[in-house]
């Protein structure tokens, strides 16, 4: 069921959010809320923002962050083409075999000694190829911002923001709806995506959805990083959606396996493009050697859960047919699960940000908001 996939990978993107605050260094943070107004200063030493004891252990920067995340990806397409390798090379006749068999090896059949390593769809022949490349691209221009913005702001600022831009996709779903000649969306659909939306944003703008509408609020500095992070993501969703559906058939849970593979390549082989090019990018590298080591493996796991998230979601996307949804959806309930760990992390372990058993009322009712709208989305999915 579809709505399963999108509630682990949210629940993966919220842990991986919540270690992105704890690793990253957030010296330059905008004390303010999301609507722009200063938020009150600690009142004592021990009522700091972050209770993580750091004692003046250097945090990771956005770029190292990235780096990090970059290095993980590199080795789950590794691990990936390896297990590509194993799998096929497991039924695939021996050399000796086909000697014994055929009397020599066909010089065009070598091929099938190339192929696990190599995508199924093929740059020369299939359009999907070059979609998944472009959304690899766009998943990295994602994840640069998305870390620009938290070295400027906290992920319960980011979340919210993110779920309010995403309305675009809404609108993009209409090319992936033209395309595959579908219906773009039911009517049902309306109450569920307003449900989601207003669930989503609801506890971030503390009841007062006006505040969007305010000049100072959209002159913040994380405000146009959110954007543009949420705009690339948007992308790689509806690209995913769009190759599931196309190709799908039968075969959609393949179709986006292929698409993560093939994304994630050029994921790896744009950022190391980046990081060749510009001089800037390698000496955080190298200055990686100074940041403490339990923030390098928070960093690694949070990434980790990060990319299983996408790999999950990937299947969601496969099995319903309206991205839009979907992305409305993940975004919700990452924003959901995301002030549920950090409230649990600041009540029962004191580690977090104050801001996280602050506005109960709105997130309660922003749970209940979700919850009905995605519970009516299933009935209706039932009921066709």
């Amino acid at each position: 069921m579809w709505i399963v996939a999108v509630a682990l990978s949210s629940l993966a993107f919220s842990a991986s959010d919540v270690l992105c605050d704890v690793c990253i260094d957030g010296s330059g943070e905008e004390q303010v809320n999301l609507e722009g107004r200063p938020l009150p200063q600690p009142s004592s030493p021990n009522d700091t923002e972050l209770k993580v004891t750091e004692n003046d252990e250097t945090h990771l920067s956005g770029e190292q962050d990235t780096i990090i995340a970059v290095a993980v990806t590199s080795v789950v397409v590794w691990i990936t083409a390896i297990y590509r390798l194993q799998t096929v090379v497991s039924v695939m006749p021996s050399p000796k075999k086909l000697y014994l068999e055929e009397g020599s090896i066909p010089t065009d059949d070598i091929s099938i000694f190339l192929a696990p390593i190599s995508p199924v769809w093929r740059p020369s022949l299939d359009f999907e190829f070059w979609v998944a490349a472009v959304a690899g691209v766009m998943l990295l221009a994602s994840y640069i911002c998305t870390i620009k913005a938290y070295e400027t702001t906290n992920s319960t600022v980011v979340l919210p923001l993110r779920l309010l831009v995403s309305c675009w996709v809404f609108f993009g779903s209409f090319v992936n709806a033209s395309i595959l000649d579908q219906k773009w969306i039911r009517l049902e659909h309306i109450p569920v995506y307003i449900g989601l939306f207003i669930g989503g944003f609801l506890p971030a703008s503390n009841g007062d959805m006006w505040c969007v509408f305010t000049a100072k609020f959209w002159k913040k500095p994380y405000v146009r990083f959110t954007i543009a992070a949420e705009v690339a993501s948007g992308c790689y969703d509806l690209a995913l959606s769009l190759c599931s559906h196309r190709l799908g058939g039968e075969n959609q849970e393949a179709v986006g396996s292929e698409f993560f593979f093939i994304s994630r390549i050029f994921f790896v082989a744009a950022s190391f493009a980046i990081l060749a090019l510009a001089p800037s990018v390698r000496l955080e590298l190298w200055d990686l050697r100074n940041v403490s080591v339990k923030y390098v493996l928070l960093s690694i796991v949070g990434e980790a859960l990060c990319v299983l998230g996408f790999y999950i979601a990937s299947f969601a996307y496969a099995a319903y047919y309206q991205a839009s949804i979907v992305h409305t959806a993940e975004m919700s309930m990452n924003q959901i699960f995301n002030l549920i760990l950090c409230y649990t992390l600041k009540v029962f372990f004191d580690i977090g940000r104050d801001t996280a058993v602050q506005s109960l009322r709105y997130k309660l009712i922003s749970f209940v908001l979700v919850f009905l709208s995605l519970l009516f989305l299933s009935m209706m999915d039932a009921a066709v």
